[in-house]
């Protein structure tokens, strides 16, 4: 068995009202690849994991306020009946800050393919927590955004996280 996991699909991230386009960053690069991630969920046969953020009220620094729970931005942009298992986690890396190890664990798949928001925070330090633990990551490099106006940033941390092991494919290359 292989397992998707979807990482902050959450409103404060794909909505253009969400925190984050409120500090700047353009959505609708993060909008089209959620689009993309829900189609991706009703067409694969994979263990299908949500992970999604509980963050704290200026935890990043003062007011950036993303993904608190109750407000408005901390919902979940995806049905969550699409998924198989779902998650919080507390931290960029859900390695580190929620149950997808001992998941991942009782699982055993063979292998993992990885997609959400944003790719330089949440979705690297996850990938790279993945490979340095042993397990095989394919990175869904068509189900990956960040901010319409960082997005030179992804070629980059794509080729990082291929140099350190991870697997780059595209969904419909991939499907089974």
């Amino acid at each position: 068995m292989d397992c998707l996991i979807v990482i902050d699909p959450q409103m404060d991230f794909v909505s253009a009202e969400g925190a984050y386009a409120r500090r700047g960053h353009g959505t609708s690069n993060i909008r089209r690849c959620l689009g993309s991630i829900h189609q991706a969920l009703l067409n694969q046969e994979k263990h299908r994991i949500l992970v999604y953020s509980n963050y704290a009220a200026n935890q990043f620094g003062p007011g950036l306020n993303l993904c608190i729970p109750g407000s408005p931005g901390h919902r979940i942009a995806l049905s969550v009946e699409n998924f198989d298992t779902v998650l919080a986690k507390t931290d960029h890396d859900a390695i580190k800050s929620s149950e997808l190890p001992a998941t991942l664990e009782q699982l055993r798949p063979r292998r993992i393919f990885l997609c959400g928001f944003l790719l330089e925070y949440c979705v690297r330090k996850t990938a790279l927590s993945l490979l340095e633990a042993g397990w095989p990551v394919t990175i869904y490099e068509d189900l990956i955004a960040t901010g319409d106006d960082v997005l030179e940033r992804k070629i980059t941390l794509i080729q990082e996280l291929e140099s350190l092991g991870a697997v780059i494919g595209t969904a419909l290359a991939t499907e089974n």
